[in-house]
C-alpha cells in the first residue's frame, strides 16, 4: 500500500514506515495556524473596539464547546479507519471515513440550526453586557449558522490523517488561514473598495474562508477514498462500523470534556488569588502553549502509527512506538521549555511591565522544565492507548487523577496551604506525574495485546484483504 499521493506524499513510503517526526511536524504546524490565526482574530477585531473583541472572543468560547460534539466522532472514527487501512481492509476504511461524514453533516446542520435561533437565549444564559451584545449577536449567530462547515472539514483532515497523510491537511489550513487573513484586512477595515464591517467582516471572512477549505478536503478526501460520496447503504456492516466509532469516541470525548472543566475550576482558584496570580497564569499558558503543541502533535502522529500498525499485526512495533514517541517528545518539549527558560525575561516582558506579575513568572518558568516532559508521557502513553482501543482505563484514571490530584490538590496546596500559583503548580505536575506514571503501566502490561481489533483482523481471509485494497491515486 502506497502512500497517498499529491500534498500527503511521503516519498512513496508506507505511512506505518516513515520517521515518526514526518507525520508529526505537519499536525504541529496545522495546531500551530489555529493558535496564531485565533491571536490574529483577535487582535485585528480589537483595533475597531473592545467590545467587539469581547463579543468574537466569547462567542469563540461557545462555538468551541459546541465543536466538542465532532470530536465525539472524529475521534472514534480516526482510530477505527487507521487500524483498518492498517490491516488492508480498504473498502472498509472508506465505509468509516463515509459513515464519519455523513454523522458530522448531520450534527453540523443541527447545531447550525440550534446556533441561529437559539443564539438570544445562549447570550442571555451568559449574561454577555450590552454594550457587548449587538455584536456577539452578529458573529454568534453568523459564524454558528455555518458550524456545518466545521463538522465538514474536521471529518476529512481526520480522515486524511489517519490514512498517514498528515500533510494535505496542513495544507488546507495554511491555504485557509492565509485567505481568512487577506479576507480580514479586506472586510474588517475596508480595502480594494470594499466597506469596512468590522464584527461583520470577520464573521464573514471566516464562513468565506472555511468554506474553501471544505471544498479542497472533501476533494482530497475524494481521491484518498474513492467512491466516498456513493449512497451509503445502513446495513449490518455500516451498524457495526457505527457501534465501532461510538465505542472508541466516547471515552476521549469525555476525557477531553473533563480536562476542559479542570481547566475552568483552576480558573476560578487562581481568581480568588488575585490579579497578579491570575495575569501570571494567563501569561504562561500561552507561552507554554508551543512545547505542549508539539507534544500533542507527537502524540496524535503515534496514535497514527500505531493504529495502522496494529491493524496490520505488528503489535510488537507498536509497542516499541510509543516508547520512541516520548522519547522524541520528551527532547523536542525539554528543548523548547529549555529555551523559553533562557529567554524568559524578554519574553514576559512582551506581555507584561508588573514586577510583580514577573517575578511570579519567572519561577514558573522554571516549574515547565520538570512539567513539559510530565506531560509528554501522559500524551504520549494515553494516544497509544487510545489507538489500541484500550480507552476506558485511560479516561477514567485520568478523569480520577485530573479532578482528585489537579483541581483538589490545587485547592488543597494553593488556597488552604496559602501556597498560591506555586502551589497550583505543584498540583499539577502530581497530576501529570500519575497519569503519565498509570499510562505507561498499562503500556507496559502489554493488556490491550489480542483485543477485538485485532481479532477482527485476523479473522479476515487473505482473499477478503486482497479484493478489499485499491491502490491509492498517483
Amino acid at each position: 500500500m502506497k502512500a497517498v499521493s499529491g500534498g500527503g506524499k511521503l516519498n512513496n513510503r508506507d505511512p506505518k514506515d516513515v520517521p515518526l517526526w514526518v507525520l508529526a511536524w505537519p499536525i504541529a504546524l496545522e495546531l500551530l495556524l489555529q493558535y496564531v490565526m485565533g491571536a490574529a482574530d483577535t487582535l485585528m477585531i480589537s483595533s475597531i473596539s473592545d467590545q467587539a473583541a469581547a463579543a468574537v472572543g466569547l462567542s469563540n468560547q461557545v462555538l468551541h464547546a459546541v465543536n466538542m460534539l465532532f470530536l465525539f466522532v472524529n475521534a472514534g472514527a480516526g482510530i477505527v479507519l487507521a487500524v483498518r487501512w492498517g490491516s488492508g481492509r480498504m473498502e472498509q476504511a472508506r465505509q468509516v471515513a463515509a459513515l464519519a461524514l455523513r454523522l458530522n453533516l448531520a450534527i453540523g446542520l443541527l447545531l447550525g440550526i440550534a446556533l441561529a435561533l437559539g443564539k438570544e437565549a445562549i447570550l442571555a444564559a451568559m449574561q454577555v453586557p450590552a454594550e457587548v451584545l449587538p455584536d456577539a449577536r452578529l458573529y454568534l449567530g453568523v459564524v454558528g449558522a455555518g458550524t456545518v462547515l466545521v463538522s465538514l472539514h474536521t471529518s476529512a483532515a481526520a480522515s486524511l490523517r489517519s490514512s498517514g497523510d498528515t500533510r494535505s491537511p496542513m495544507y488546507v489550513a495554511l491555504a485557509m488561514n492565509a485567505i481568512h487573513l487577506i479576507l480580514n484586512v479586506v472586510l474588517i477595515y475596508g480595502a480594494c473598495g470594499f466597506p469596512g464591517l468590522g464584527t461583520q467582516g470577520v464573521a464573514i471572512s471566516t464562513l468565506l474562508s472555511r468554506s474553501l477549505a471544505v471544498v479542497f478536503s472533501l476533494w482530497l478526501l475524494y481521491r484518498t477514498f474513492p467512491g466516498i460520496f456513493r449512497r451509503l447503504g445502513f446495513n449490518r456492516s455500516t451498524l457495526s462500523t457505527f457501534r465501532d466509532i461510538v465505542r472508541v469516541g466516547w471515552p476521549i470525548t469525555l476525557s477531553n470534556s473533563s480536562y476542559n472543566y479542570v481547566q475552568t475550576v483552576l480558573f476560578s482558584l487562581i481568581a480568588s488569588l488575585g490579579t497578579v496570580p491570575l495575569a501570571a497564569f494567563t501569561y504562561m499558558n500561552t507561552i507554554q502553549g508551543l512545547p505542549t503543541l508539539i507534544g500533542s502533535a507527537i502524540g496524535l502522529a503515534v496514535q497514527i502509527r500505531i493504529g495502522q500498525r496494529y491493524g496490520a499485526g505488528r503489535v510488537e512495533e507498536s509497542h516499541r512506538s510509543a516508547y520512541a514517541a516520548v522519547r522524541l517528545g520528551w527532547a523536542v518539549m525539554s528543548a523548547a521549555a529549555l529555551a523559553l527558560f533562557w529567554f524568559r525575561k524578554e519574553i514576559i516582558g512582551f506581555y507584561t511591565e508588573d514586577p510583580e506579575v514577573i517575578s511570579l513568572a519567572m519561577a514558573i518558568f522554571a516549574l515547565y522544565l520538570v512539567l513539559q516532559p510530565l506531560k509528554m508521557t501522559t500524551m504520549g502513553f494515553a494516544q497509544s492507548l487510545y489507538a489500541v482501543g484500550d480507552n476506558k482505563y485511560v479516561t477514567f484514571v485520568g478523569m480520577g487523577s485530573m479532578w482528585l490530584l489537579g483541581a483538589g490538590g490545587a485547592y488543597l496546596l494553593g488556597i488552604r496551604m496559602e501556597l498560591g500559583l506555586i502551589g497550583v503548580y505543584a498540583a499539577l505536575m502530581v497530576d501529570e506525574f500519575t497519569r503519565g506514571t498509570f499510562a505507561w503501566l498499562r503500556w507496559r502490561s502489554g493488556k490491550y495485546r489480542g483485543n477485538a481489533a485485532i481479532a477482527d483482523r485476523r479473522k479476515a481471509s487473505g482473499s477478503e484483504r486482497s479484493s478489499d485494497r485499491w491502490s491509492s491515486p498517483q
